[in-house]
């Protein structure tokens, strides 16, 4: 009825506007894939050619922790270009503004869990190309391959002990709301994590560890980040869709060791 406040005009009209809204939603992260994925191969490619991007950082690359590797990436795409070419945020909250904040002793990045789904969905390319894995594989096994490896055992070890992940976690939230917030170099005590007897002595005391087979073996300088990273990612609640991402990469590039 003409007039009638039950009119099928104002429904149209929205439906119009939802259909606009979710057409141009799907293009963005149809762009966003495909960016993700060409960045992946491209990183992946250039890989052995890169050169350390952070000045001040000491290179251990290939044999160093997170930091240094993404120092490495940034030659292939930094944390300023995603940001702008990304139609999503990268992080949800912490200090980091135009430029990273990694050093902050109050507070540090959470990430968006829709940022982590899309490098898990399109960050590795090799999941989906037999072609691609095999022209990369010797890449990954000389730079990829020991740090993936140190991320998956001190991920589980701490699945294996949540009392020890939960008590970590409240340390490192109570520190982050204090005065003078975090020590610099906190996340040093994490050498020795891989350690059995690390749980009893989380505060890393370097006269008892070198006495009990310091690092039990294992690279401790690349444990400590991968240890805290761990952490916060717990904090931040992305810990989950981190570690399916690495799961992703070891099953295509390094099944035997998932076996």
């Amino acid at each position: 009825m003409k007039g009638s406040p039950f009119s099928k005009k104002p429904f149209y009209i929205l439906f119009a506007v939802l259909i606009v809204g979710a057409c141009t939603s799907l293009s963005r992260m149809t762009q966003s894939s495909s960016l993700v994925d060409a960045k992946a191969r491209e990183a992946m490619v250039k890989l052995a050619d890169t050169k350390n991007g952070c000045p001040g950082e000491f290179d251990y690359f290939p044999d160093g922790g997170i930091r240094i590797f993404y120092c490495h990436l940034k030659q292939v795409i930094d944390y300023r270009e995603a940001r702008k070419l990304l139609p999503i945020e990268i992080f949800r909250s912490g200090p980091h503004g135009e430029e990273l904040d990694l050093d902050n002793p109050h507070e540090f990045g959470h990430y968006n869990p829709e940022f982590v789904q899309l490098m898990v969905d399109y960050g590795i390319p090799a999941a989906s190309s037999d072609d691609f894995r095999r022209a990369t594989q010797s890449i990954y096994r000389s730079y990829v391959q020991s740090l993936a490896r140190t991320m998956y055992v001190t991920y589980r070890k701490f699945q294996e002990s949540p009392d020890l992940l939960a008590k970590e976690k409240e340390k490192l939230q109570t520190l982050l709301g204090s005065e003078n917030g975090v020590p610099g170099g906190y996340y040093e005590k994490y050498y020795y994590f891989m350690n059995p007897a690390f749980a009893d002595h989380s505060d890393g005391e370097f006269d008892y560890f070198y006495e009990h087979g310091m690092d039990a073996g294992f690279n401790g300088n690349v444990v400590k980040t991968a240890a805290f990273f761990w952490i916060r990612r717990s904090i931040d609640g992305t810990d989950a869709i981190f570690y399916a991402g690495l799961r992703k990469l070891l099953a295509t590039y390094d099944r035997e060791y998932l076996d």
